[in-house]
């Protein structure tokens, strides 16, 4: 079976992409894995919005009544921006994410890891497959890659996120029996790695600016959006890449906290990187990479 060295299978494994649970299993050294099947499995076709979730419950410590209250708050807020999304999504009619990402992310791939090929790259629903366990199930490959990409605007359309949730099953069985020494749930007994990847760009509306007003700027100038969102799928490869070069993370340097955009409730990541063009990546405790302004 075709072989590549450590880092350019991973990184090929890597190749095209809630969250998720990270699992970062450290490979065995002075080994190589086989070329991995990848997988692109997204179902979204249209621009997601996120709101600031009700936290009455939480306030409350609890209790049936204010549940309720934040179930129907959340809705009602929820309604109001997809009333105020209409007309981005209607500005965005003609970009296909999918096809952008998949091109960006090869280029991407290409460049950083000298990878010449893309053999092994599908694209498919998990409906169309039938499941991601039977995907794996049906793969004659030892590692089989899915990733599950998505983009969204932030609360209260403050910035373009893109991101991805990145799923390294195992076959092997030399694999499978490091995994079984991490002493997971049965589910996730096959699961070498996991993680998930985060990268915000703001736009050029300001906090407290009515959704709708928000809405048309946005949807007056597209170009923004388009552009924010490429960048961002740019930097989701670079920070794939460097977390398998970090995936023993005694290695890593951490520097100063820093909140983390877009997330509600708010999070906290600590600083890993700070690039030249004034971006920074946080790492969260449990281990997801953010990349902000």
């Amino acid at each position: 079976m075709k072989s590549l060295s450590l880092a350019s299978s991973l990184a090929l494994a890597l190749f095209i992409s809630g969250c998720a649970t990270s699992y970062r299993l450290a490979p065995p050294s002075n080994d190589s894995l086989p070329l991995t099947d990848v997988v692109v499995s997204n179902e979204q076709h249209e621009i997601g919005i996120e709101i600031v979730n009700s936290q009455l419950t939480t306030a409350a410590g609890g209790g049936l009544l204010f549940a309720l209250v934040d179930a129907a708050v959340d809705a009602a807020r929820t309604e109001k921006a997809s009333e105020a999304a209409a007309e981005v999504r209607d500005a965005l009619i003609d970009f296909d994410y999918n096809e952008h990402f998949g091109a960006a992310l090869a280029q991407r791939l290409s460049e950083r890891m000298e990878i010449a090929g893309v053999d092994g790259l599908r694209f498919l629903t998990t409906t169309e497959a039938g499941g991601i366990k039977q995907l794996v199930a049906d793969s004659g490959n030892d590692l089989v890659c899915v990733i599950e990409p998505a983009y969204s605007l932030t609360p209260n359309f403050l910035c373009a996120k893109a991101s991805m949730i990145v799923t390294i099953y195992a076959k092997d069985a030399d694999l499978k029996e490091q995994i079984a020494k991490a002493k997971r749930s049965s589910t996730q007994a096959d699961v070498f790695y996991r993680n998930q990847f985060v990268a915000t760009t703001r736009l050029p509306v300001s906090n407290g600016m009515a959704l709708e007003r928000a809405a048309a700027i946005l949807s007056e100038q597209p170009e923004i959006l388009k552009e924010a969102l490429l960048a961002n799928m740019t930097e989701l490869v670079d920070m794939m890449i460097y977390d398998f070069q970090t995936l023993d993370l005694e290695s890593e340097s951490m520097g100063e906290k820093f909140d983390i955009e877009g997330t509600e409730p708010s999070q906290v990541g600590t600083l890993v990187r700070r690039n030249e063009n004034g971006r920074i990546w946080l790492r969260t405790y449990a281990k997801r990479l953010y990349s902000q302004e």
